[in-house]
């Protein structure tokens, strides 16, 4: 029998439950209801989940338990993440990110998957000749935290990186 690389809605609610123990199918069917998700279905109907769209429910779910959205909030907010228009970047959580601005103008924003929380931030040298990133600026304009970073091989000695560790199967 061939795999498929989808779930059912059934498959899906038990792969979510761990983190999310008050899920249930009702639920799913009312954030598709709701135009939050959108599973594209099978000729009979039923409901074919790929990774992208459980990715996506968790992230509704996120928002819903860490900050208390609404759903008219957290669609906005999908939408704003999932434009299209080139100009967009989603980052997970934990994942170091750069950027090089060239232009005389621009505007960042951060949208977190939590509480903000500053004393939980760090950095990585922009410049670590390890990491070897080609950055279009050769003297960029660096916020002061940004100067003091360590080095990756620095940073990775630290204690706080033991968050970002991936065990064998790639589990935290």
């Amino acid at each position: 029998m061939p795999t498929r690389n989808y779930q059912s809605i059934g498959e899906v609610l038990v792969s979510v439950k761990a983190e999310f123990p008050d899920i249930t199918i009702s639920k799913i069917r009312f954030l598709e209801s709701e135009g939050l998700i959108d599973p594209e279905r099978t000729p009979s109907g039923y409901r074919k989940f790929y990774d992208k769209d459980v990715e996506r429910l968790k992230s509704i779910l996120r928002m819903q338990r860490d900050e208390y959205l609404p759903l008219k909030v957290i669609k906005d907010r999908l939408l704003q993440l999932e434009g299209g228009d080139g100009r967009q970047v989603w980052a997970p959580a934990g994942c170091a990110r750069g950027f090089a601005v060239l232009s005389e103008h621009a505007e960042i924003e951060y949208l977190c998957t939590g509480t903000y929380n500053a004393a939980a931030e760090s950095g990585i040298r922009w410049d670590d000749p390890e990491i070897a990133i080609e950055w279009p600026v050769a003297a960029p304009s660096l916020s002061a935290k940004d100067g003091a970073a360590p080095s990756l091989r620095e940073w990775l000695a630290r204690p706080e990186s033991d968050r970002f560790r991936l065990g064998p199967g790639g589990e935290a």
